[in-house]
């Protein structure tokens, strides 16, 4: 009987082991690909809206506030999008006065946790528009989701 649970224990062990580093790869990757994106960005301002033309093509619109940006839309872009308008919309913000206190990998985390609930029908009017906040976001279940999602690299 001990040398069961000795062999379950040690199954679990390398279980969590494996996921750790698929996450951590995963999470290397993604950095990578921010790191990738280029810097010259075509963007225009109308109305205190701001609209990126990404280099896949598509559009994005998005409004900067006092407390956030708000991403319109944000279940039409796929990671390689992800990345540029992450990219940018600190280099926006930063030539505008605005700094980010969290990490890019929270970010992206928000971004696929929207993502995911627009897809899945949960919320929809709410997950359709990401909203970034410069700070803390004010949501604790978004706040871990994010963290949890951003550092397991999906």
């Amino acid at each position: 009987m001990k040398r069961k649970r000795l062999v379950v224990f040690a199954a679990i062990n390398l279980l969590l082991l494996f996921a750790a580093i698929f996450c951590m790869v995963k999470t290397c990757k993604n950095n990578e690909r921010i790191n990738s994106v280029s810097s010259e960005f075509r963007y225009a301002e109308t109305d205190g809206k701001v609209t990126l033309g990404l280099t896949s093509g598509k559009a994005v619109e998005m409004r900067f506030g006092s407390n956030a940006v708000c991403v319109y839309d944000c279940y039409l872009y796929d990671n390689s999008d992800v990345a540029e308008i992450l990219l940018f919309v600190r280099r926006y913000g930063q030539e505008n006065g605005v700094t980010f206190a969290r990490k890019n990998t929270e970010l992206l985390g928000e971004f696929t946790l929207h993502k995911a609930a627009y897809k899945a029908g949960i919320r929809r009017r709410e997950s359709e528009n990401l909203d970034w906040d410069y700070g803390k976001d004010s949501r604790p279940l978004v706040n871990a989701l994010s963290k949890t999602i951003g550092y397991a690299g999906l």
